[in-house]
């Protein structure tokens, strides 16, 4: 019987999402098992896979209702419990800060371990790069103003960082392209600096 009842409760555990303004418990919590991709300018897809960990479709059930946020799973899994804790505090901090972050960052546990769970910025725009090159936007309509306008932003981002939190974000951002609206939207996302 107590070994029913600790199932029962790992099980609910892994229904839940921390962080935001509440804890948010899901009806059923499912992880892909193909590591996310995203789309190249040509249409070709790359998956989400770098030095220190891969981008894992999650979704997240309740009631009629599914959402989609992506996980990381660390190389080092030993430590992926300790890591995402990790990311998830540092996460928190940028957001209270006003920094351009995801804007859902939960935490979540499957099967008993620790994931940052984030929106999934795909939905916010087309392509999705860690450069910011005004050659490439050119090509996807984007005007050199707003390239510009971009790099002054993470700029001063950057040092703003420095002076308030003591981090340097300069290989954090990625930049999602809205070719509709003709803009780039950048994010603090890659905190893989931070596992080190």
């Amino acid at each position: 019987m107590r070994r029913l009842f600790r199932f029962a409760r790992r099980i609910l555990l892994e229904k839940k999402l921390y962080g935001g303004k509440k804890t948010f418990t899901a009806d059923r919590v499912r992880r892909a098992g193909a590591i996310k991709r995203v789309a190249l300018q040509d249409g070709s897809p790359i998956a989400c896979k770098g030095y220190h960990g891969a981008a894992y479709d999650l979704f997240v059930y309740k009631g009629k209702h599914k959402v989609n946020l992506v996980i990381k799973k660390y190389h080092n899994t030993s430590k992926q419990s300790e890591i995402a804790q990790k990311e998830f505090d540092i996460f928190q901090r940028f957001k209270a800060k006003g920094f351009s972050v995801p804007p859902t960052i939960r935490l979540v546990r499957i099967h008993g371990r620790k994931y940052v769970a984030l929106t999934d910025l795909s939905k916010l725009g087309k392509f999705q790069t860690k450069e910011l090159d005004s050659d490439y936007f050119k090509t996807m309509g984007i005007p050199e103003e707003e390239t510009k306008r971009v790099a002054d932003y993470v700029r001063s981002e950057n040092q703003r960082a420095k002076e308030e939190l003591g981090m340097n974000i300069i290989d954090g951002w990625e930049f999602i392209i809205d070719t509709k609206n003709k803009i780039i939207k950048p994010f603090i996302l890659d905190l893989g600096w931070t596992s080190s």
